[in-house]
């Protein structure tokens, strides 16, 4: 006589949920070996990481600030009142303010990368662009940006904001200039012997 002993029905773990949310999550977040520029995700353009260095810079640490600047964006009048020159090498505080009704994407960079910018606005419609050169502000509100200036040129902070008919167009722009860093020997003054 054979006597069979009930088993208790296994135990549903999370197993699968767990499995099935990962293979989601990372097939809707397609990775670059490299970390390379423009990485799509649905309604996000990775343009830059943190740690980037870009042709206008990089994010800069509230520790090593120098300066600061107002910038105003009222959409018709530019956000400064003249060329801001800065020394490479520093630290400026970019305070950002938004008189206007609708939300506006303020991106610091050179021309070709503004132009760039209002490109993939213009193609993705609602897509957010994720970059540290990039700050969206609501309508109404302001923003800073913390930025160090690594090498000389010309850049141009611009806001984009939609129109009429809710497409993304330039508005407005202001120029920086970061003119090259002193030499340390240009500061020291020899010393003379008795």
């Amino acid at each position: 006589m054979t006597m069979t002993i009930p088993r208790e029905p296994k135990k549903q773990t999370q197993s699968r949920t767990t499995a099935l949310l990962l293979a989601t999550t990372f097939s809707v977040t397609p990775m670059s070996p490299a970390l390379a520029h423009k990485v799509e995700v649905p309604r996000k353009v990775l343009l830059a990481i943190e740690s980037d260095e870009l042709d206008c810079g990089r994010q800069g640490s509230i520790r090593h600030l120098t300066n600061s600047a107002e910038l105003v964006f009222d959409g018709q009048s530019p956000p400064l009142p003249a060329t801001l020159q800065v020394a490479a090498g520093k630290t400026l505080r970019l305070a950002l303010k938004n008189l206007q009704r609708t939300d506006i994407v303020v991106a610091l960079g050179s021309a070709p990368e503004l132009a760039h910018y209002g490109q993939l606005l213009k193609q993705q419609h609602d897509a957010q662009l994720i970059s540290p050169n990039i700050v969206a502000i609501a309508a109404q509100s302001h923003a800073q940006l913390i930025w160090q200036f690594t090498q000389a040129g010309e850049f141009d902070v611009t806001a984009f904001q939609r129109d009429r008919y809710g497409r993304w167009q330039p508005g407005p722009t202001g120029k920086i200039i970061v003119q090259p860093a002193e030499p340390l020997g240009a500061v020291i003054t020899p010393q003379h012997t008795l």
